[in-house]
């Protein structure tokens, strides 16, 4: 269990280390089948009894900073923090439950395909379970990192989850040629062949994947503090030294667009100075952007309706606004975000529905706040609609010097080769940078001080196939697990009882 947990960890932010992948769950295969030797009755319980530990460590090791980072928004941060990590923990032990118990079941199926199907399926059951939805770090995301890049090019084919599932696989399989050496040349010999597979396939489309230029675009953030965001009135000084640094870069540079973070200014219904400002700036020098706001639901045009919380208090909205010249900050284009944090800002903020495409010359641009660039289905939603590049526009102060915010970042590479859109991203404290159509990336750290920079955008010429057919990966391994359950069932139920 703990291997499990340490290696896992080795595999993303910050260490992100590219053969923790590949092992990182095999001692955790072992332990289910260490449980499926047990007596039957007994073997599946004592898989999710593994599963459940296994799950809780590795949960807690992966995600430890999210009890400080709850900490400035829930009375209760320690248990807010046990029971986000208990429900986790929970999954993996339905999952070893189930995967023992096919193995038992259906012996004659390969348990490594059951293995990798029952945790791309428990992937996915995380990523989308309602108002509880974190698909945080999932395992093909692990593989983002600069060194290893070309091995999921094959994303925008399968997506984040067709990468999942090879890993899991992977893990599975070389389990049993780490517990079997001797007969496990041929399981050696495909393992090997598939990192081959995903090797050639990534050098082919470095090199025939068509990109054009979309625009400069320049990314400013203040590395202000926590207090963007949460307060009912615009921090002046906050805002003041955005307008700065924009107008130094404006200064030296000329980008087609300017980009400011997540919660940048804040607003209620008497705020007025700081939009103003934003609008002369826009109107002086002739160049759009790209604001993120906090204000009452109802506010704004495209803000909502915003219903009343417990004690009357009205919802907010955390939304982007394209201030354009010739408009006025009420005038602006509005995207509110969609997929809310679980348990910190649902209750708080209404959620948007709608996904505006922002116009820039020719070109389109989507924009994904915060939490959003873990959700593939934003991205990919965007590219069908015709978004040529994508923000993603982020207030990484609760950070605050964790692995979270290079996780946060990660997930953008992935989203980038899905969809073969460039991206862009501005995090207040966070990591600012802009990833082109094959993941690669460049980028500063904003928790060292205040960031201003001028980055080229990129596109991919072509949609990829990925965008067309949705997370079909995941539906196939929902179908592949479904029709196992059912034969392990008609199994169960074919063998008389003793």
């Amino acid at each position: 269990m703990l291997a499990c947990a340490g290696l896992t960890v080795l595999a993303y932010p910050p260490f992100h280390l590219v053969l923790p992948s590949f092992i990182a769950l095999v001692p955790f295969y072992w332990l289910l089948e260490r449980a499926a030797l047990a007596r039957r009755p007994m073997a599946p319980l004592r898989g999710s009894v593994y599963g459940l530990a296994t799950g809780l460590l590795t949960s807690v090791a992966l995600l430890w900073w999210l009890l400080p980072a709850l900490g400035r928004y829930t009375a209760n941060p320690g248990i807010t923090f046990g029971l986000a990590m208990l429900v986790l923990g929970l999954w993996w032990g339905v999952l070893g439950w189930w995967v023992v118990w096919v193995w038992l079941q259906a012996p004659h199926v390969p348990r490594w395909l059951v293995f990798a199907i029952g945790w791309t399926g428990m992937e996915w059951i995380i990523g989308n379970q309602g108002p509880l939805a974190f698909p945080w770090l999932g395992l093909g995301t692990s593989l983002t990192n600069a060194g290893a890049v070309l091995l999921v090019q094959w994303a925008d084919l399968a997506g984040a989850r067709g990468v999942t599932l090879w890993l899991a696989a992977s893990n599975a399989v070389l389990a049993g040629i780490l517990a079997r050496p001797r007969h496990s040349r041929r399981a050696m010999a495909a393992l090997v062949l598939s990192v081959a597979v995903a090797l050639g396939y990534g050098a082919w489309r470095w090199r025939t994947v068509p990109t054009r230029h979309v625009a400069h675009v320049g990314l400013v953030q203040a590395a202000i503090g926590l207090e963007t965001g949460s307060d009912p009135v615009a921090p002046t000084a906050a805002v003041d030294a955005l307008l700065e640094r924009t107008r130094h870069v404006l200064r030296t540079m000329r980008p087609d667009l300017v980009v400011w973070p997540e919660g940048a200014v804040t607003l209620d219904s008497a705020t007025t100075e700081r939009p103003h400002g934003i609008s002369t700036l826009v109107a002086e020098t002739g160049i759009s952007l790209v604001v993120g706001a906090v204000a009452p639901a109802a506010a704004g045009r495209g803000g909502g309706g915003g219903r009343d919380r417990g004690g009357g208090e009205a919802l907010l909205s955390n939304n982007a606004r394209f201030v354009r010249p010739g408009e006025n900050w009420d005038d602006a284009r509005v995207y509110r975000k969609r997929q809310l944090v679980p348990l910190v800002e649902r209750g708080r903020y209404a959620p948007g529905r709608a996904l505006p495409l922002f116009g820039l010359g020719d070109d389109q641009l989507g924009v994904m706040i915060c939490f959003e660039a873990a959700f593939e289905s934003i991205t990919r939603a965007y590219r069908k609609a015709g978004a040529d590049v994508v923000l993603n526009l982020s207030n990484d102060a609760w950070a605050a010097g964790t692995p979270a915010r290079w996780q946060h970042a990660a997930h953008l590479v992935m989203r980038a080769i899905e969809t073969r859109a460039g991206v862009g991203r501005v995090a207040n404290a966070g990591i600012v940078m802009a990833v082109d159509p094959l993941g690669r990336q460049m980028g500063w750290d904003g928790a060292r001080g205040p960031t201003a920079t001028v980055v080229p955008l990129e596109t991919g010429s072509t949609v990829p196939p990925y965008v067309w057919l949705g997370d079909w990966v995941a539906l196939a391994a929902g179908l592949v697990g479904t029709g196992l359950t059912v034969l392990g069932i008609k199994r169960r139920r074919a063998v008389p009882a003793s």
